[in-house]
Formats: C-alpha cells, structure tokens, sequence
C-alpha cells in the first residue's frame, strides 16, 4: 500500500478507536522501557494475528511490512517519533510515542 495511503487510512480509522485500558488504570497509555527491544516485540506479536502491518508515520514515509520485519524498521523510530502500527484492515492499532508509552485500540 502506499504510504499516502496508508496515513489517510490511518486517519480516517483513529477516530474510531476504543482505546484499551487496564482495569484499575487512570489511563490507556502503558509505559515501556526504549531499551527492551524483546519487550517491543512480543507487544506486537500479542497484539496482531496477521503477517502485514501498515506503520503510519507520515504522508511520506509510512510504509506496509510483515510482522518479522517489523521489528528491524521501528528499532530505528523508538524514542525518536510518535507513530501507529495498524493491521491490514486497519481494525486494530498500537500507537506508539516517543516518550516510551503505547497503547492498544481497535476500530
């Protein structure tokens, strides 16, 4: 998919996001430690059953990879830039910030 594409598919789909929250939590926002590369990946893993994800960054540089490949391609992103990871239907997210927290919706 182009990355065009997939940024306005991203914001088309953020609207209708129920964000996941933690019975107890105050927030849906989870903190993770940028350093724990393993921790990122079984967040990913967990958290989508299909191979292809589309990574929404910008108009430009977003961009479609499956899941092994992933990892390798939002090492890079982590503490640097706020983005979101949907599947390929865009029914489920995870967004990411670049301060180390992330949290779990689906449209």
């Amino acid at each position: 998919m182009e990355s065009r594409l997939i940024y306005e598919s991203n914001k088309t789909f953020t609207n209708k996001v129920d964000w996941n929250r933690k019975k107890g939590s105050e927030t849906e926002w989870i903190y993770f430690e940028l350093t724990q590369i393993n921790t990122h990946e079984d967040i990913i893993r967990e958290c989508f059953d299909r191979d292809v994800l589309h990574v929404s960054l910008g108009r430009h540089n977003s961009f479609t990879e499956n899941k092994n490949g992933m990892f390798d391609k939002i090492k890079a992103l982590l503490g640097v830039a706020s983005f979101k990871i949907w599947d390929e239907a865009f029914t489920k997210t995870i967004e990411v910030s670049n301060i180390g927290v992330y949290r779990i919706g689906v449209a």
